[in-house]
């Protein structure tokens, strides 16, 4: 039971949120089984982040998703972010209509290779992802400032 005088920080949830769901996503032309199994690791790796405790959000958010498949991917990368949006909600967020600026991104394995030239770095959010998880997974990042890196 919520206790009035509770200190929102201990329900709310802190942001940027950052996740990763492993496997291969499933697109927006995909339906059925797929798409529920889908769905669901993605609100189980939120949830590895975000305690069931916290309040949904409601404030307007930026959303970064990263593809890194294990070989060519199949479909376009834009199908991939409606099913990401809609299962984050009502857990993490009220209604994807709070997401005001979406980033997606593939990263093929050769994209990756093109990245590692001597002297250069990942970008930072790509070394973060790598870090956490190799091929086939999605990085997912929310944040809490609509412009992000657009500022």
């Amino acid at each position: 039971m919520f206790e009035a005088d509770a200190d929102e920080d201990d329900v709310s949830v802190s942001f940027p949120v950052e996740f990763v769901v492993r496997g291969t996503p499933v697109s927006l032309s995909n339906s059925g089984r797929s798409k529920n199994e889908w769905q669901s690791n993605v609100l189980n790796g939120a949830r590895s982040v975000v305690p069931e405790h916290k309040w949904a959000s409601s404030k307007p958010l930026s959303i970064t998703i990263y593809d890194f498949p294990e070989e060519s991917a199949k479909g376009d990368v834009d199908n991939i972010v409606k099913w990401i949006q809609d299962a984050l909600k009502p857990g993490i967020i009220l209604d994807d209509s709070q997401i005001v600026r979406v980033v997606a991104q593939r990263f093929l394995p050769a994209d990756l290779t093109k990245l590692e030239k001597p002297g250069s770095e990942y970008p930072e959010l790509v070394a973060k992802a790598l870090a956490l998880a190799d091929p086939p997974f999605v990085f997912v990042r929310l944040n809490s400032n609509p412009l992000g890196e657009a500022q």
